[in-house]
């Protein structure tokens, strides 16, 4: 691409037509080397429901020390002691002291928790705010901390795709839990899944009201405007009295997303597409896609667009910090960021036949690497080598030759999922949004041919456990479901319907699950009042 000059009357009178401010530069094609549309069927790549008793190291990682996200504790910040790995070797050691991870991130019954606790002794603490060239510690800094809380990372990263997770807020004043994407190889880029922060009215002040009422999503980059560039927006402006009817995000579990591809951004709840981005505008603020992008063609770039296919992946739970936003005195902890699970879909081909791996040397030493198919065969010259990762998954049967290497250091997991092709993937339709409850424009109106939906996205206050299960699963309801007859489905991943049973239960479904070949199944709870319904998936263990 070829970046061309305009003369500064040009631009006023393009921004004088109400341009977006997050496009700045203006560029043409001079070619027609931009990607094309891809139209190919979702695949899950990588899934994390949390299993187990402890987090999954070969999938994510602690902080390196446990203040990761700056150490100016202003006003509108946050101040929190993160639980981390370390190390505690001096002259490496980051941070101190090093409370047990466990106090703040935990997994237990298939949910990965995020805590926040008020530490009854506020921790007198010092972290590293230097480095020597050979990345040693250089200098540090001390302040007494009165909240801890979690976070993690993946250790790999991700591309363009489908990026989903089923979590329950925190409730209260001062939380500020966020699910996001980073790369910071070269410049830093940043997509905010969700944030959750105090809210206030349109004359800055504090309305408890209007607490995990407000999803938050932003955009950062910092290539093209060297200090930081962002996008931001959220589900409701500061105007009118929307805090009495929207929906308290903290009350039960939903369903986040973000669809991701190298034109646009599509933030969703629930299935429910709310926001979307674009890379491009034309001259006049049309949205650009694959659709609609011509060589040669004049457009607007969004400065603040994330510029790079790889990034990882972020959970964390904050505290507010200054201006009167930190939690009141009384407020109960410990308080929590529970996940359900994490998911990553990206357009592929769906792989059939027999997939035979005899060569691995290009695995990615950056990138979460899966192979699939339908039969994997992986030959005996295939070698996983220290500090690699791989997942082979096959949908049918898996060989693993006598001479295939995993060494020492390295990350193998090889398993059977029926189902990780043959996605049951509900439509989604666009949410209208009242635009006086909503300053921004380009809600809702810019995915209604979007092909991916959520799976568990009508009902999200249902949990089901323990996941995997060799006997018993089971299914809790939410309250107001107690007495009322419900419709249990159960579905093997090529779709066919295994079983289906009517219950009138009192909060919780046992699911008898012992006749069940191991493996993956979904299993579908409907309401025959209602018609509600929640879908998700389970593992029968061997």
């Amino acid at each position: 691409m070829k970046k061309i000059k305009m003369i500064a009357i040009f631009l006023l009178f393009i921004q004088g037509y109400g341009h977006s401010q997050c496009f700045d530069d203006t560029y043409a094609f001079t070619d027609s080397n931009f990607p094309s549309c891809n139209n190919q069927s979702w695949v899950m790549y990588f899934e994390d429901n949390f299993d187990g008793n402890t987090l999954n190291t070969s999938k994510w990682k602690y902080p390196y020390q446990a203040l990761v996200a700056g150490y100016n504790f202003s006003a509108g910040g946050s101040k929190q002691w993160y639980a981390y790995e370390g190390p505690e070797i001096p002259p490496y050691q980051t941070s101190s002291p090093h409370p047990p991870l466990t106090n703040n991130i935990t997994t237990q019954n298939g949910y990965l928790s995020l805590t926040a606790r008020r530490e009854s002794t506020p921790i007198a603490a010092s972290y590293v705010t230097g480095w020597n060239p050979d990345n040693t510690p250089a200098s540090y800094e001390s302040s007494i901390f009165q909240f801890s809380s979690g976070w993690i990372e993946s250790k790999k990263k991700f591309g363009y795709g489908w990026y989903e997770t089923r979590c329950q807020i925190p409730k209260g004043k001062g939380m500020w839990p966020g699910f996001w994407l980073l790369d910071e190889d070269q410049y830093r880029f940043e997509i905010d899944i969700f944030e959750f922060w105090n809210e206030t009215n349109c004359n800055s002040a504090y309305n408890s009201q209007r607490n995990q009422k407000n999803p938050h999503w932003t955009i950062h980059s910092n290539k093209i405007n060297p200090g930081d560039s962002q996008c931001a927006a959220d589900l409701h402006g500061c105007l009118g009295t929307w805090e009495l009817s929207a929906v308290d995000f903290s009350d039960e579990y939903h369903v986040f997303a973000l669809e991701w591809d190298y034109y646009k951004l599509v933030w969703y709840i629930d299935g429910n597409p709310l926001y979307s981005l674009y890379r491009f505008n034309t001259t006049i603020g049309q949205n650009i896609d694959c659709n609609s992008m011509e060589s040669g063609q004049t457009f607007w770039i969004n400065e603040s667009w994330p510029f790079t296919d790889k990034m990882q992946v972020l959970f964390n739970l904050a505290i507010q910090y200054g201006n009167d936003n930190e939690p009141n005195a009384g407020d109960v902890f410990p308080k929590s960021l529970d996940i359900d699970y994490f998911r990553y879909y990206k357009q592929a081909p769906c792989p059939s036949g027999t997939t035979v791996v005899n060569n691995l040397s290009n695995l990615s030493s950056i990138l979460w690497n899966t192979i699939m198919g339908y039969d994997v065969s992986v030959t005996n010259n295939a070698i996983v080598p220290p500090n690699y990762q791989l997942e082979v998954v096959a949908s049918n049967t898996l060989t693993l030759s006598p001479g295939f290497q995993a060494q020492l250091g390295s990350d193998v997991i090889a398993h059977i999922d029926p189902g990780f092709c043959n996605i049951n993937l509900m439509p989604k339709a666009p949410v209208q949004v009242r635009k006086e409850d909503n300053q921004l424009a380009g809600v809702a109106n810019q995915s209604e041919n979007s092909s991916l939906g959520i799976a568990n996205s009508i009902v999200s206050s249902v949990k089901v456990y323990p996941n995997p299960t060799n006997e018993i699963l089971n299914i809790e309801l939410p309250s107001d479901w107690d007495g009322v007859t419900s419709e249990v489905e159960v579905i093997d991943g090529q779709g066919r319907q295994i079983s289906k049973r009517e219950y009138t239960p009192k909060g919780i479904i046992e699911l008898d699950v012992k006749n069940l070949e191991a493996g993956s199944y979904l299993v579908k709870v409907s309401n025959k009042v209602t018609g509600k319904a929640f879908l998700t998936k389970f593992t029968r263990a061997n």
